[in-house]
C-alpha cells in the first residue's frame, strides 16, 4: 500500500508542478543542463510554506533525433529521486519530468540520465 502511494505521489508531482501557481520572476530557465542539451531546467523555486523544500522540473526534448528514455535521477544536496519512464521520444517532441526535493541550496538541485 505504501509503494503505491508513493507512486501515485511520483506521477502526480510533475502535474502539481506545471500546474501551480508559479510567479515568473522566481522562476529560473538554463539550456544545455549538465553537459546534456537534451535536459533544460524550466522551474527551480524553493517551495512556499515547507523549509528545505524546491520545486524542481526539467523539459526533456528530442532535439537533433528520437530518443529512448529510461531512467533519470533527479538529484540535490540532500535527496534524490528516481523516475523511470520507459517510452520514446520523436524528433521534436518534448516530455517534462519533476519533482519535490529535500535540499538546503537550490543550486545543488540537477538531473542525470542513467540509461
Amino acid at each position: 500500500m505504501k509503494q503505491k502511494i508513493l507512486l501515485l505521489a511520483a506521477l502526480f508531482a510533475p502535474l502539481l508542478l506545471v500546474f501551480s501557481n508559479i510567479p515568473a520572476a522566481e522562476a529560473q530557465q538554463s539550456t544545455n543542463y549538465e553537459h546534456d542539451p537534451n535536459i533544460e531546467k524550466v522551474i527551480v523555486e524553493k517551495r512556499e510554506g515547507t523549509a528545505g523544500y524546491a520545486n524542481y522540473l526539467v523539459k526533456i526534448c528530442a532535439d537533433d533525433s528520437s530518443m529512448k528514455l529510461g531512467k533519470m535521477m533527479l538529484h540535490s544536496d540532500l535527496d534524490q529521486i528516481l523516475l523511470e519512464f520507459n517510452k520514446s521520444l520523436a524528433k521534436g517532441d518534448c516530455t517534462f519530468a519533476g519533482a519535490v526535493l529535500k535540499n538546503s541550496n537550490l543550486d545543488s538541485l540537477g538531473a542525470t540520465f542513467l540509461n
